[in-house]
């Protein structure tokens, strides 16, 4: 979640060095970075389970083989990996998110959103945080756009006077473009690692049938190493997970952790083709008021292809256009929220 606080920092940063002159000292403020409620600060880490305008046609990248070898699998951990596996393969999918307090009695809102993700090569994405109100107020809807050259942003992580109004970045005509794509896709880019606790699955057994959003599922519970994924993952999104680990390896040793990151206790549904209908983790919290988050994904619509443009009709400003506005604008406009 720390994507929709450093969003608006690089956007306000990005329009000075994408030659822009005489930018008005609001535009270099970071925009968004206070998130009302503790919830929306949290890392991704995992912890133990608790009670058609523009369109990218998904094409999958083949999973690496393993640089080690796995350790032993039951055979329902089997079931659930090759689930995983076989959810990748499919190109791309669409979700649905709700994280809340594995804590039933801590009064902080549920977040929830949706996206839409391609597990091929460019790189695409979609996600979209609903609206929610916590300790410090109501935070604004916020979308992100990745269309690996561009990205598209409205919200509140956006430099602009309406939430509904779209700034586009093209990545290849910003100066340090290079560097800006890298660093929204360490914000984001976490979106495309859905499929992580089933693909590190190391042992899971069968608790049950389920129907998941009408859908007849077989549910497991078990346990997942984050590291043991990494060899799993889909070509595109390898790289990206091996240095998320690896900021988390060196969180973990700033405070006087020691020894790989610790496996965690994960549930899946597999549907009757096979593939990961819906998955839910703990995620341990490091700091804060909350001890951890409990994350639940619906998966469904394997395959199709992502919408990868804002509605038709909508308001899109490049960032010569907003900078425009705000040398031409007696006042530039408030940051959302």
């Amino acid at each position: 979640m720390r994507g929709l606080g450093l969003a608006g920092t690089y956007l306000s940063v990005a329009l000075v060095l994408a030659g822009c002159v005489g930018a008005p000292e609001s535009v270099l403020v970071p925009v968004g970075t206070a998130s009302p409620g503790p919830v929306a600060h949290r890392s991704a880490s995992t912890g133990p389970l608790a009670s058609p305008a523009n369109t990218a046609s998904p094409r999958a990248s083949s999973p690496a083989p393993a640089t080690e070898a796995p350790p032993s699998l039951n055979a329902d951990a089997m079931l659930v990996r090759d689930a995983a596996l076989a959810t990748a393969e499919a190109g791309a999918l669409r979700f649905d998110v709700e994280i809340q307090s594995a804590d039933p009695a801590d009064d902080v809102p549920r977040i929830t959103g949706r996206g839409q993700v391609s597990f091929g090569e460019p790189i695409h994405f979609r996600y979209l945080a609903d609206e929610f109100t916590g300790i410090g107020g109501t935070a604004p809807e916020s979308e992100v756009i990745f269309d690996d050259s561009r990205i598209y942003i409205r919200g509140r992580d956006a430099v602009a006077d309406s939430p509904e109004t779209w700034i586009v970045m093209d990545f290849d005509e910003l100066a340090m473009g290079s560097t800006f794509r890298q660093r929204y896709l360490e914000q984001y880019g976490t979106t495309l690692f859905v499929l992580v606790p089933a693909l590190g699955v190391t042992q899971a057994e069968r608790a049950g049938n389920q129907t998941i959003n009408g859908a007849s599922t077989t549910h497991y519970v078990g346990r997942s190493d984050p590291e043991l994924a990494l060899s799993l993952l889909p070509t595109v999104v390898r790289e990206l997970y091996r240095q998320s680990l690896e900021r988390r390896r060196t969180g973990i040793e700033v405070r006087g952790g020691l020894g790989p990151l610790p496996s965690v206790e994960v549930e899946a549904w597999v549907d009757a083709d096979g593939r990961i209908a819906r998955i839910r983790y703990l995620q341990d919290v490091e700091s804060g008021d909350i001890a951890a988050l409990l994350i639940t994904y619906d998966f469904d619509a394997f395959g199709l292809p992502l919408d990868l443009e804002p509605p038709d009709g909508a308001e899109i400003l490049t960032i010569a256009e907003l900078q425009e506005r705000y040398r031409t604008s007696s006042a530039p406009p408030s940051p959302p929220g």
